[in-house]
């Protein structure tokens, strides 16, 4: 199966120049002082236009989930993680994990290679934690 990644958008530049060196971001407004994702120029909360994009330990809870199973030989993760400094943020969960997942468990952010050789993020299972 072919992976398909959609092309950087200019916004999420410096979060992807991080992921080159495993560091995961989130955005920050200097206005409103709350934490957002995704990668982007603008609050999505109080429409500042004063924000940074910060390293983040990508730290978090498992909101929800679910396999997708179609197509067949192709099975992956997606869902929900409440991240501790706020945002809730729709990733995939790292594969080895599938048979942990669990609302309630503690997951990090982390970036695994596409066969294209591109980054992509995905949550991992914090081994020992939640429920």
């Amino acid at each position: 199966m072919t992976n398909l990644l959609l092309e950087i958008n200019p916004e999420a530049r410096h979060f992807w120049k991080a992921a080159e060196d495993g560091h995961f971001l989130i955005g920050r407004c200097l206005s409103c002082g709350e934490a957002h994702w995704y990668p982007r120029d603008f609050c999505p909360l109080c429409e500042s236009i004063d924000t940074r994009q910060e390293r983040s330990p990508g730290a978090g809870e498992i909101y929800s989930w679910t396999i997708m199973r179609r197509p067949a030989d192709a099975l992956f993760a997606l869902g929900y993680v409440d991240l501790d400094e706020g945002p809730r943020i729709y990733v995939r969960f790292r594969k080895r994990d599938h048979e942990r997942l669990a609302v309630g468990r503690r997951v990090r952010m982390t970036f695994e290679t596409a066969g294209s050789g591109n980054k992509f993020l995905v949550a991992a299972l914090v081994d020992g934690a939640g429920p």
